[in-house]
């Protein structure tokens, strides 16, 4: 298995590793490889907002952002840090006094206080210094780094390759790029050699918008590969941020000692060898991300039949160093620019905007169930559903409340909302209980004298009343089942969303409907709450006016009967009246209970129209989402500006396409089958008891993972129902289309494909422009090494049947010079793609085109008033030497670089007199050694003979300025030997110099050595 390890500097490392993400999800549908690579990650950035986005970090809905232990956060710096930093050593060692007196400066204060890079690489090596230095064991880049080669070594395979990606323009990423190579080798090195470590590196554009450069944009990238080929060449040894130190020595480690720093650095810009621009964030991140895809993960899948033989062994070769004209390694070569071209028929994208559209449907399906025939499934207004409702609640039968267990025979409780056996058995509408219930009364006080009648009948009555009916009395009972209300209306409530929530399940009603139907009854019921006021009202006005009045005129009656009068039928009047007075009366009652449980119900009604209003606010947000994707996908015009480099090519037509996906979201059947397919695996981890739309929306999380919820079946449903459309007429056939087939339909002529394979190549250029007088330079008396270029061809297998893979390889050999089948092409296990990956090697790092522009703005940054700040903050750390320079220098900067010297050597007073033996000539010399060893080392006469000199001779240049280096660190340490330095220099020049400038101060060459002497009082000479 092999171990990768991406890692992400600042944001261009981060965009690169969510674009690998998105890319291995839209090639696999899962979020982490699997087989036989191994993939790990880790994040590294100062902006809290870039490491938290998650939003960027999706495909179809799907989060593909990193986990808290594949991030790390360098955001912020200590005070304390700033204010003591011996108490940091290892930040203190790139910090010495002089930088920190520096940094004082208030504007490069206030950036260092927010805690981020801020476009100055200083700052970047600063924030992951003191991330390292503070050992959180837990949170510190090394320590992640360290649990992941663990983590990644444990599984079987002891070797790892590391992808450190980042740009080179700003502060994190750039001015981390040396530490996260000094750290990864540390841990790395006493592994052994089974690691590799490979950087991407993003070269700044020369165009750059005004709001991202804070002034430091192309000298960071300058700066920066200044410090890169230092490394390449083993001439700069960073120190150990960690702090750790030298045993020997006793002071911080400086690492990288005698070690390659990295295998190779692939470098890349937004400006292909075409011209073509690549839009920095996105097409080109993607691009590279789609590279490493390729120069991983591939092989993973394939084994060697998938690994691009040529450029695995470019990899592991070194290659030898420019020199300059004395010898010195000067230039690394082990910088590489790459660039891709994928051609591919689109299949994974035609399914997921198939899908999208499916789920689109059948989201529409679930809301609004409102088919339209030229359309599908389509959305609608509320006001367009639900139209016979209000009536429907509103009828006089009552019978869809009667179904729904809240007509007026429930809410008053003449019939039992809720079946309870023993309870609620004998439960009736109150006129017959009461009429039955007097009757019996009345019969039993008939057997009784006459006279007491209907005393007796009153006292049974009342008794009843107060007491008996139903176990309490009328007024007791009802203020027991007021207790129960919240009890009521919640399995009023349930058993009306049972039905609801079935009807929807069917697909008999839409969520829309439902909602409507709920708004209605909550307002139904709102008006009910209010009729049943009137009622009240209205009754207790017919027992006063009518009943009452009726009840005292048959008491009269009774009262003044005489002997003839029947007085049998004078209490029957007598008992019917009060029957209607008990009933009346009972069904006040419960009319303030039917109020009441109305209010209670409606609010659980509301409680459940939120959930289902949520519910629809989802749908509506899934909706929106995949509509938004879908436009996206398969577009019929191209988003590719006029200029922009073309990296993928998609052969198919997006207009039968779209016909396509219209016929089958037009199929009414098909869509009902994917909307009910749909519905039933959303509902079924849901038990029987939860089935409510509040707890469906809850089950589904999140937008996006309702998205995915729905998205997966339909995605089922559209591949099948695709697949079913080639099975059917081949001319039809969507899915299973091999690349090589649709090149050789579309290209059938010999001809016709030459040419198309020769705007391959063109267009598979590498991602960098080049300077074509710089690769034309032969540096004196040095060979001339040149740039190795190759192409890369991943093909799948043939269809069967077809021998065009074979004629494909033969004629891009023959259009591409160099190009060897043996060696340069490998297997792609996607039959409907191949891709086309160009290199070139063994690049000094004066070929980019860019690179001259980007010396210019770093060359206006180190020279003027704050030079010695902007040194600071371009570079990781002050160097007492300088490092090697990019480009072969011109003589006037050879001048600029040398003249010091040659005033230092003439103002030592080691100069002596010599003569040639062979010509009798004069010169000046100095010795180095003594005895048998000593040697005399020729210069000019005067000290601006020597400068000319030492222009002319490299070799002799690289002599002088070693030898005056070593002397000041040896024998010019203390201030009272600068200081006699300082005078001596001061008196050489103006003995020697001025005179020859005819004792005129002002003259050009006294004012060059004056303004060079100047600057060493102030640097190599300055006291400390």
């Amino acid at each position: 298995m092999a171990n990768h390890l991406i890692i992400g500097l600042g944001g261009t490392g981060g965009k690169i590793l969510c674009g690998l993400r998105k890319r291995i999800y839209a090639e696999t549908k899962k979020k982490d490889i699997t087989g036989e690579t191994n993939l790990e990650y880790l994040y590294v950035d100062s902006s809290m907002e870039d490491l938290n986005n998650k939003e960027d970090w999706k495909y179809m809905g799907e989060p593909l952002h990193l986990g808290p232990a594949q991030k790390v956060c360098i955001h912020g710096i200590s005070s304390t840090v700033m204010a003591t930093p011996h108490a940091f050593p290892g930040i203190e060692a790139f910090l010495p006094d002089r930088d920190l007196e520096l940094l004082q400066n208030a504007t490069v204060a206030s950036i260092i206080s927010t805690g981020i890079g801020g476009q100055r690489r200083r700052f970047g090596r600063m924030l992951m210094a003191n991330n390292i230095s503070m050992r959180d064991r837990d949170n510190s880049f090394d320590s992640r780094l360290k649990k992941l080669i663990e983590k990644m070594t444990n599984q079987g395979n002891a070797e790892v390759d590391f992808h450190v990606c980042a740009g080179l323009a700003g502060g994190t990423g750039s001015g981390s790029i040396v530490d996260v190579v000094a750290q990864i080798k540390k841990v790395i090195a006493p592994l052994g050699a089974n690691f590799r470590l490979f950087l991407y590196l993003y070269v700044p554009e020369i165009l750059v918008p005004e709001n991202h450069n804070a002034g430091f944009y192309h000298a960071n990238g300058f700066a920066a590969l200044m410090e890169l080929n230092a490394l390449s060449l083993d001439q700069y040894h960073p120190f150990d941020v960690s702090g750790n130190l030298d045993y020997q020595t006793q002071k911080v480690a400086r690492l990288l000692k005698d070690s390659d720093a990295f295998n190779k650095a692939y470098l890349f810009s937004n400006f292909n060898e075409e011209n073509k621009v690549l839009p920095k964030s996105g097409k080109l991140t993607d691009a590279v991300a789609d590279f490493i895809y390729q120069r991983t993960i591939v092989p993973g899948q394939l084994g060697a039949s998938g690994v691009m033989e040529r450029l695995m062994n470019a990899e592991n070769k070194g290659n030898a160093p420019e020199k300059d004209e004395a010898g010195m390694n000067v230039h690394s070569r082990e910088f590489v620019t790459f660039g891709t071209k994928r051609i591919e028929y689109p299949e994974e994208e035609i399914i997921d905007y198939v899908s999208l559209e499916y789920t689109a449907q059948v989201t529409k399906q679930l809301a609004f169930n409102n088919w339209v025939d030229s359309k599908g499934f389509d959305t609608c207004a509320l006001a367009a559903v639900g139209l016979g409702y209000h009536a429907l609640l509103t009828t006089t039968n009552q019978g869809e409340l009667e179904t729904l267990k809240i007509s007026d025979r429930h809410i008053t409780l003449q019939t039992a909302i809720k079946d309870i056996r023993g309870v609620t058995d004998n439960w009736q509408e109150y006129y017959s209980y009461w009429e039955n219930i007097t009757k019996f009364f009345g019969t039993d006080a008939m057997e009784g004298k006459q006279k007491y009648w209907l005393d007796t009948f009153n006292e049974s009555c009342e008794i009843e009343w107060n007491r008996n009916f139903r176990n309490g009395g009328v007024v007791h009972f009802f203020e027991q089942q007021q207790a129960e209300n919240n009890g009521y209306a919640a399995f009023i409530r349930r058993h009306i969303e049972t039905r609801l929530f079935n009807e929807w399940l069917a697909g008999t009603k839409s969520l829309l409907e439902v909602i409507k139907y709920v708004q209605l009854l909550i307002s139904v019921n709102e008006e009910r709450i209010q009729q049943f006021d009137n009622r009240i009202a209205d009754t207790n006005n017919y027992i006063n006016t009518t009943t009452l009045v009726d009840i005292e005129a048959i008491n009269n009656e009774w009262n003044n009967q005489g002997i003839f009068t029947s007085a049998r039928k004078i209490f029957n009047k007598y008992q019917s009246a009060k029957c209607e007075l008990y009933t009346a009366k009972t069904e006040i009652e419960s009319f303030k209970y039917a109020k009441t449980l109305l209010m209670k119900l409606n609010e659980q009604l509301n409680i459940m129209l939120k959930g289902m209003t949520d519910f629809n606010t989802s749908l509506e947000g899934v909706l929106k989402g995949v509509v938004k994707s879908a436009q996206n996908k398969c577009k019929i015009k191209s988003d590719t500006a006029s200029g922009e480099a073309e990296v993928l090519d998609k052969k198919y037509d997006p207009v039968i396409i779209h016909t396509t996906t219209k016929s089958l979201i037009m199929d009414k059947d098909k869509q009902k089958a994917c909307a009910r397919d749909v519905r039933e695996t959303l509902v079924k981890p849901l038990g029987e008891d939860m089935r409510t739309f509040a707890s469906l929306n809850d089950s589904l999380g999140s937008y996006d993972e309702m998205t995915r919820s729905i998205l997966i079946v339909c995605e089922n449903h559209a591949k099948a129902d695709l697949t079913d459309l080639g099975n059917g007429d081949e001319s039809l056939q969507i899915l299973n289309v091999n690349i090589l087939d649709k090149i050789r339909q579309e290209y059938p002529t010999d001809e016709a494909l030459e040419n198309y394979v020769r705007s391959l190549i063109e267009q598979a250029t590498c991602f960098m422009q080049f300077d074509t007088a710089e690769m034309g330079k032969v540096i004196a008396g040095q060979p001339a090494l040149g740039m190795d270029r190759m192409v890369q061809l991943c093909l799948p297998a043939n269809s069967k049947n077809s021998k065009f893979r074979e004629k494909f390889i033969n004629t891009f050999a023959q259009q591409c010079p160099g190009f060897n089948p043996a060696t340069d092409v490998a297997l792609n296990n996607k039959s409907h793609q191949m891709v086309i990956v160009s290199a070139s090697f063994s690049m000094p790092l004066r070929y980019i085109n860019n690179l001259k522009y980007m010396e210019q703005k770093y060359k206006e940054l180190t020279h003027g008033p704050q030079a010695e700040l902007n040194k600071v903050l371009l570079h990781t750390e002050s160097f007492t030497n300088s490092l090697p320079e990019l480009f072969e220098a011109s003589n006037m900067d050879k001048r600029a670089k040398l003249l010091p010297y040659s005033i230092i050597l003439h103002s030592l007073g080691i100069l002596e007199d010599k003569t040639d033996p062979d010509t009798g000539a004069t010169f000046k010399a100095f010795s180095t050694g003594s005895g048998f060893s000593r040697k005399w080392v020729r210069v000019g006469k005067q000290m601006e003979e020597t400068t000319k000199l030492l222009v002319k001779d490299a070799v002799l240049a690289k002599s002088i300025t070693d030898f005056v280096d070593n002397l000041l660190v040896t024998e010019y340490k203390l201030n009272s030997k600068k200081a006699e330095l300082r005078t001596a220099i001061e008196n050489t020049v103006c003995d020697t110099i001025l005179p020859l400038c005819g004792n005129n101060d002002i003259d050009p060459l006294f004012v060059e050595y004056r303004t060079a002497a100047e600057k060493l009082f102030v640097d190599k000479l300055a006291d400390k």
